[in-house]
């Protein structure tokens, strides 16, 4: 069995429902049915893969003869046998049977012996009903194409503990399964597609080579056997070694796993690691699609002659995090093949460097700090000109933190891009230069969010300016809705934004100015209503006539954000009288959270949380559609 570190959760119960023996155990039972899986049946620890299928296989008959049941049915609950015409009306009348003596049972009082006795007529009757479940009845492709896609559940977390029963409860795994009854062992065992997802977690840093516990090599290695021909995913942790040498086992190189056959097949991997390991260096992965590499804590100073990216001549998309000394020449990536790219953790001039190299890229999302603390690169970028730049098949471009719109970028070009998102969070917005937001003169989808408060007219409206194309505009930022209002508000002498359909904007108070003394009341709706009168107002059906000289498109959608307030009810009525009187149906009006510390109405920023760095089609942007 391997050991209780693997996170694939083979040394666990099954999540939420407890059964032994294939009965399924009330919670107040407090009765665990890991026992045979982290024991071996003599108590002692399993140490291999034969001896944890050993210890996976059906239990003895002592708990179910306890229960007083024939022996056909005993076999039928262990085997998932499907019962027949008669033996299910043998079934229905045990199951009244014991239902009768548990209503005698709760009459005769609470002593030890009756509730032992309730107990057992309480396990029997599941063990009854557990015969006539629907899914016995399952053809085993129906049951296979179940158990994968509960295995796509599988929660981040590798393990949780259930207050009620002290129990724990553990993501879904194939090995937990096979734990339930003998037919669904063999199932699961014959099933490839059930094990295309394998956790590996090991120890390494710069001092000690990636490694794992020589008790798991067997079971990761019997765990690839099961995958057959199918691709696969892999995830592997790294963490430090142990400082005490006594809680150190014997340790296996990381790199003998990683040369079993089943690797030539693994199309997505994902490394969380200490700098400056990924415990993949110079390791060959010639099928590999997707790559996520994540240390832990960035390290500036760290410098390397070496690559710590693996040799995968098919890789499309990747996610970098913190490992801000990538380099385009010494890391032996396929960058011109590359399709989708997240890079957090990067300065400005290796993100130009490094996009340059990736001609084929469609979806990018960065996180771009300023020089980092790297005195060589501070010094040498100087004011050297940067090279002109062409990303031909980008249509989506995202920024997070902190978006390089202040620095000069008009030497880019992105003829393809469709989308700007920029993420900003606490982070303040610097005045944007006009050259560089010309760069995205021709998007159609503008999304802005954070939380710090922005000036609109440095950044917001310069950047509303640049961009007439725009039909889908969202703005959750924290600004006066007053004047952001009044500038999206039409007008016949200047065209801005003539192309607007859908607009979703956050409406708060400002007060401390601006026009706006103080909070309203409750039961007076903010000065910004009038505001909004106005702009839907001016891009009302009537006012698409003739004598406008850009007479701008209907606006069809409207998605308001108001923050909990006490006025927050009386704006609410207000927007709802404004919508009607201008004749617009499409309206959304959303109270959102923004007490400190609450995370932004329309997403989260990615944190530290190792969980929240996905691959690119497990929901790496999920937040973008959240919006």
């Amino acid at each position: 069995m391997p050991p209780p570190d693997l996170s694939a959760g083979c040394n666990h119960c099954l999540p939420k429902i407890y059964l032994q023996d294939g009965i399924p155990i009330q919670r107040k039972l407090k009765v665990p049915f890991t026992n045979g899986i982290k024991r071996g049946r003599g108590g002692q620890q399993c140490t291999s893969f034969q001896q944890f299928e050993g210890a996976m296989t059906p239990q003895s008959d002592v708990t179910l003869a306890e229960l007083d049941l024939p022996r056909d049915i005993i076999q039928m609950v262990r085997e998932s046998v499907v019962p027949t015409k008669a033996r299910k009306a043998w079934i229905l009348d045990a199951v009244q049977d014991c239902e009768k003596s548990l209503s005698g049972a709760s009459e005769a009082g609470s002593g030890t012996a009756t509730l032992a006795e309730a107990n057992r007529l309480q396990c029997k009757v599941l063990a009854l009903q557990s015969l006539l479940a629907p899914i016995r009845r399952l053809p085993s492709e129906i049951l296979i194409h179940v158990f994968h896609l509960y295995l796509l559940t599988a929660s981040s977390d590798s393990h949780q503990t259930d207050v009620i029963t002290q129990l724990t409860i553990v993501k879904p795994s194939p090995l937990v399964l096979a734990r339930v009854c003998s037919s669904w062992r063999s199932t699961v065992n014959a099933s490839p597609i059930l094990w295309t997802r394998l956790n590996i977690s090991g120890q390494g840093d710069c001092y000690a080579g990636p490694c794992v516990c020589s008790k798991q090599v067997d079971g990761f290695k019997a765990w690839m056997d099961r995958i057959a021909q199918q691709p696969w995913s892999l995830s592997i942790e790294l963490v430090p070694p142990s400082v005490d040498v006594r809680e150190r086992p014997s340790r296996v190189a990381l790199s003998n796993i990683l040369g079993h056959p089943a690797i030539a097949r693994l199309r997505r991997l994902r490394v969380d690691a200490q700098a400056p390991i990924t415990g993949v260096e110079r390791q060959a992965f010639p099928s590999l699609d997707s790559l996520v590499i994540r240390w832990r804590h960035a390290d500036y100073h760290m410098h390397f002659l070496e690559s710590v990216f693996p040799d995968a001549p098919k890789l499309k998309k990747l996610v970098v995090v913190n490992v801000g000394n990538l380099n385009p020449v010494t890391d032996k990536l396929p960058w011109p093949n590359l399709t989708h790219l997240f890079i957090e953790g990067i300065t400005l001039s290796k993100w130009r460097s490094v996009v340059g190299h990736c001609v084929s890229l469609q979806d990018g999302c960065f996180s771009i700090t300023e020089q980092s603390q790297h005195v060589e690169e501070f010094v040498s970028s100087g004011n050297s000109p940067a090279e002109p730049l062409s990303l031909p098949h980008l249509t989506r471009l995202t920024f997070m933190n902190r978006p390089p719109l202040h620095h000069d970028l008009h030497e880019m070009a992105f003829p393809a891009l469709e989308e700007l998102n920029i993420f900003h969070g606490d982070w303040a917005l610097g005045t944007w230069g006009t050259l560089t937001l010309h760069t995205f003169h021709n998007i159609t989808r503008l999304t802005v969010v954070g939380r710090r408060r922005v000036q609109l007219e440095g950044a917001i409206f310069r950047l509303l300016e640049e961009t007439p194309y725009v039909t889908d505009l969202s703005l959750d930022i924290q600004c006066d809705a007053g004047s952001l209002l009044g500038f999206l508000t039409h007008r016949r002498d200047k065209a801005l934004l003539v192309c607007m359909e859908k607009l979703d904007v956050f409406c708060g108070i400002n007060p401390s100015g601006d026009g706006i003394a103080g909070t309203p009341p409750p039961a007076q709706a903010p000065p910004f209503t009038d505001r909004l009168r106005e702009m839907l107002l001016s891009r009302a059906p009537s006012s698409s006539s003739p004598t406008h000289r850009h007479p701008p498109p209907v606006l069809k959608g409207l998605k308001i954000r108001l923050p909990e307030a006490p006025w927050s009810a009386e704006a609410v009525r207000a927007i709802e009288d404004i919508c009607r009187d201008v004749g617009l149906s499409d309206v959304e009006i959303v109270v959102v959270d923004q007490s400190r510390g609450a995370s932004i109405p329309s997403m989260s920023i990615l944190g530290d949380e190792s969980d929240r760095y996905e691959h690119w089609d497990d929901g790496l942007l999920y937040f973008l559609n959240r919006l």
